[in-house]
């Protein structure tokens, strides 16, 4: 059922992260290049799969995906359970689980806030807000990568790879400054074959779609 893997997304979007884990998986997939430029994301035929006209999406048999530490997870769990996911009964699925919606939850709102030059005042505020403040998010982050080199330790997870794209970006859009165990755990996910293999696929899409043009 592999094959029928189809993969809406766009070199741009948060579908980066998930590009790099469906390389690493090696499973055959069909990625299909939506033209947020031209606005093909807010079209009727793409609307029929994801209402939001958000990116990425993914399109298993007669399955649709959407929300990307939802597709981390499912990958994770239909094609590597165990491997890049705890199965149900390992103690570890906890701190996995966590770190894979922290990574879309807590973390992307408190990054993008800085980012988008948005500022919280007022410890009232700041108990309203997901995060509380972006200080405290990323000392949350450092611990929770605790030793290293990844989330669990020695097992590589999806839940390292979602991290992964947020730092990615944080690091190429110069959001802040993150700490040392989130740099060496970027540093690390950005050594693996699958990020390269993504890295230059995405190029080769964005010629693509310029040449389209």
């Amino acid at each position: 059922m592999s094959k029928d893997l189809v993969f809406y997304s766009h070199p741009w979007t948060r579908g980066r992260g998930v590009h790099v884990f469906l390389e690493e998986l090696g499973v055959p997939y069909a990625y299909r290049t939506i033209d947020i430029a031209g606005g093909e994301h807010k079209e009727a035929e793409y609307l029929s799969i994801n209402p939001m006209g958000k990116l990425p999406t993914l399109q298993h048999g007669d399955l649709i995906i959407t929300e990307s530490a939802a597709i981390y997870a499912y990958l994770a769990d239909r094609f590597a359970p165990g491997r890049y996911a705890p199965l149900l009964e390992d103690p570890a699925r906890a701190k996995y689980l966590r770190a894979l919606f922290f990574s879309a939850g807590t973390l992307e709102y408190a990054l993008f806030d800085r980012f988008l030059g948005r500022t919280v005042e007022g410890e009232r505020a700041r108990m309203a807000i997901g995060y509380g403040a972006l200080d405290t998010t990323l000392e949350a982050l450092e611990l929770l990568i605790g030793e290293g080199p990844y989330v669990l330790g020695e097992q590589l997870s999806a839940a390292d790879f979602a991290l992964g794209a947020q730092l990615e970006w944080t690091v190429m859009a110069k959001v802040t400054e993150l700490g040392p165990k989130a740099l060496a755990l970027r540093e690390k996910m950005r050594e693996r074959e699958s990020f390269q293999r993504a890295k230059e696929a995405g190029r080769a899409l964005l010629a693509e779609l310029q040449s389209a043009r």
